[in-house]
């Protein structure tokens, strides 16, 4: 019977802390959503066309990929935006884009707005990995403000970051829990 009260202790601090490093996936391959339609948003990512000649509605999916257009091809958006519901890192994505040489780039932010990575990708595009951790959201530009030009992200991935509590946090936690259970042993005795 004494023990039942440290039990109970040593079960409810595993369970509080197993829940702080659970980071999950982001995975999207564009090619297995529904084709020919708009999103605004899927897996805990929203879509934006922002600038260029037409960013009216939603990013257009077809079998390449996400669009910088509302209709997969012309007009387009100067820019293409993810943004996440969590801080995100480990990204890494295909891009195609059309044409060449117009000095395209991908920009990483974070939630200050403050620029952690950018990259440029020029004719046929590639498959780009990041470094940058506590991305709030990430742009693709064709910088053209003032023409066309089209690109699209055919598949995407990234990994959440889990909240991680201060080892300090839990040290107090823990010591809190001792003194409970040590506090119970000595009425007891």
């Amino acid at each position: 019977m004494k023990y039942k009260f440290l039990k109970s202790a040593v079960a409810g601090f595993a369970l509080a802390v197993s829940g702080f490093a659970n980071a999950a996936w982001i995975e999207i391959n564009f090619a297995d959503l529904t084709q020919n339609t708009q999103y605004a948003n899927y897996a805990g990512v929203e879509f934006d066309l922002i600038g260029g000649l037409d960013s009216s509605g939603d990013p257009f999916v077809t079998t390449g990929g996400i669009h910088n257009s509302n209709n997969s091809w012309y007009p387009t958006a100067q820019i293409l935006q993810f943004s996440f519901s969590t801080l995100v890192e480990e990204i890494s994505f295909i891009l195609d884009n059309y044409g060449s040489g117009n000095g395209s780039f991908w920009t990483a932010f974070g939630t200050d707005n403050s620029v952690l990575e950018t990259g440029s990708f020029s004719s046929g595009g590639g498959a780009f990995s990041l470094s940058a951790t506590n991305v709030a959201y990430i742009q693709f530009n064709n910088n053209q403000p003032s023409s066309n030009w089209n690109f699209q992200v055919s598949s995407f991935s990234a990994r959440e970051i889990a909240n991680v509590p201060e080892p300090s946090t839990l040290a107090i936690l823990a010591l809190g829990v001792m003194g409970l259970a040590s506090r119970k042993f000595k009425k007891q005795a």
